[in-house]
């Protein structure tokens, strides 16, 4: 199996390390800790470590960070509940249209914090008049944007 990229063709079908792979190799005989180790282009063997959370490659292992995998009973973040909007809001001459907010409340405001307008949208695609100049909208669930009328 060949990977291209750009240019350069690697050649993952023959055996060792390259600069397109990495292996795992255990620190000590209890097989908790392991090293990361790939090659460099002559095939000189290098090894993984983190430098301010970005990993970076060393050529000494005494430099190379051990990394483990062990149990936990931590729960992970759950993300069966994501919901995305393409809620959008947009100004025209005297007015903001606020697309793809039906049923959500809508409050449209001035810099000084007084209320424009405010109302529960019937429509995706509803057009609130406003005053030229810089308006901040607030569509409910959503973080507030400020708005330029003309």
């Amino acid at each position: 199996m060949s990977l291209n990229n750009s240019d350069k063709t690697f050649d993952l079908s023959k055996d060792g390390l390259n600069e397109a792979t990495f292996a795992f190799r255990y620190v000590d005989t209890e097989r908790e800790n392991f090293y990361i180790e790939t090659a460099d282009v002559d095939g000189k063997t290098l090894w993984v470590k983190t430098v301010n959370e970005v990993p970076v490659v060393v050529d000494n292992i005494q430099d190379a960070e051990a990394f483990n995998v062990k149990s936990t009973t931590d729960t992970p973040t759950a993300n069966d509940n994501v919901t995305v909007s393409n809620i959008t809001v947009e100004t025209t001459t005297g007015s903001v249209i606020v697309k793809n907010a039906a049923g959500l409340k809508v409050t449209v405001s001035n810099l000084l914090g007084q209320t424009i307008a405010s109302e529960v949208l019937s429509s995706d695609n509803a057009t609130i008049a406003a005053p030229a100049g810089v308006v901040v909208v607030a569509i409910e669930g959503a973080e507030a944007v400020k708005a330029i009328v003309k």
